[in-house]
């Protein structure tokens, strides 16, 4: 016998053209319920992304709730690779949304710094309380 912890994790991509210098929305958790003692949730991504042409910067945005509507939990910092390669994001992340049934997080991406869209080949986002 043992205690479960909430978690789940979804590589259905909401998303897969990145439009250049827009806010587009990935990935989406499935809900987690985190009803009790106010858990941290850990959030894990990870993404491969085909850097458009000129493209080379990708940032990445975390938010409560299944789109950008939500309160921002992280804005990384940009990240710069050589333009029209294709690149993989990784990382990770901590909140503490409270108690609350059915929270669902998104990841956003934003390709910039060229002329042409990007394209996200595969990803996976997961949500884990602790």
């Amino acid at each position: 016998m043992g205690l479960r912890f909430p978690a789940n994790a979804n590589t259905k991509l909401v998303n897969t053209n990145l439009v250049h210098s827009v806010d587009t929305i990935v990935l989406v958790t499935d809900p987690i319920d985190v009803t009790t003692d106010s858990p941290l949730v850990m959030l894990v991504w990870y993404a491969a992304v085909s850097l458009g042409l000129g493209d080379n910067a990708l940032t990445v945005q975390l938010f409560r709730e299944a789109d950008a509507s939500g309160a921002l939990v992280n804005s990384g910092p940009m990240m710069n690779f050589t333009a029209h390669t294709t690149v993989t994001v990784t990382g990770s992340f901590t909140d503490r949304p409270g108690e609350i049934a059915g929270q669902q997080y998104s990841l956003i991406l934003t390709a910039g710094g060229g002329l042409a869209d990007s394209t996200v080949l595969e990803g996976c986002f997961a949500a884990i309380a602790l």
